[in-house]
């Protein structure tokens, strides 16, 4: 065992036994590169936070499984917050949205009678014209129209590539375009 191992043992052990001193050095050595792994793969920073959390709970609980003969601490720590955060990539499921509840608020109170009424005339124009897509490209584009993702944020949403993400987007507008332009 070389000198670095063994100090990384000594670190390790006195994380899972609960020493203050130990345990803020451990997180405080560990906490950016977590962070950074866990982002990468989730890309967002709160969620990053939750899945270098469980990396350390982890740890904690498991550090009797780690053998310096095998490999370094750091590596040990990268390859447990990596597990953890395709883990939770995994098991995140897109949230289906009903293309006939998108838009449902009531018009800008600022507006009058009539206008409100165009403009809900509309909305039901567009969320009929929604429910004829399918629900891959109706949520798509709703993500992207009504709230306001990019198609970067929409492809992590989804857990689809980007250029998915974006055809999928460009798709669904035209399909909407056509729809609405018929109803004219």
């Amino acid at each position: 065992m070389t000198q670095n191992s063994e100090s990384d043992k000594l670190l390790l052990d006195g994380f899972c036994a609960g020493d203050p001193e130990c345990a803020g050095e451990f997180v405080q050595h560990f906490l950016r590169p977590l962070s950074l792994i866990a982002f990468r793969i989730v890309g967002d920073s709160g969620t990053a936070e939750d899945v270098v959390q469980v990396a350390f709970e982890r740890a904690w609980r498991s550090g009797v499984m780690f053998d310096p003969e095998r490999g370094s601490l750091d590596a040990w720590m990268m390859t447990i917050a990596r597990n953890v955060a395709l883990d939770w990539v995994r098991t995140k499921r897109a949230i289906p949205i009903d293309p006939s509840e998108i838009g449902e608020s009531t018009a800008s109170e600022s507006c009058d009678p009539e206008d409100r009424s165009g403009i809900e005339d509309r909305r039901a124009e567009v969320r009929s014209a929604l429910t004829r897509l399918s629900p891959s490209l109706a949520r798509s584009v709703a993500l992207a129209g009504a709230f306001d993702m990019t198609a970067a944020e929409v492809a992590r949403y989804e857990h689809v590539p980007l250029g998915t993400a974006k055809s999928r987007i460009r798709v669904a507008k035209q399909c909407l375009r056509r729809e609405l332009h018929s109803l004219r």
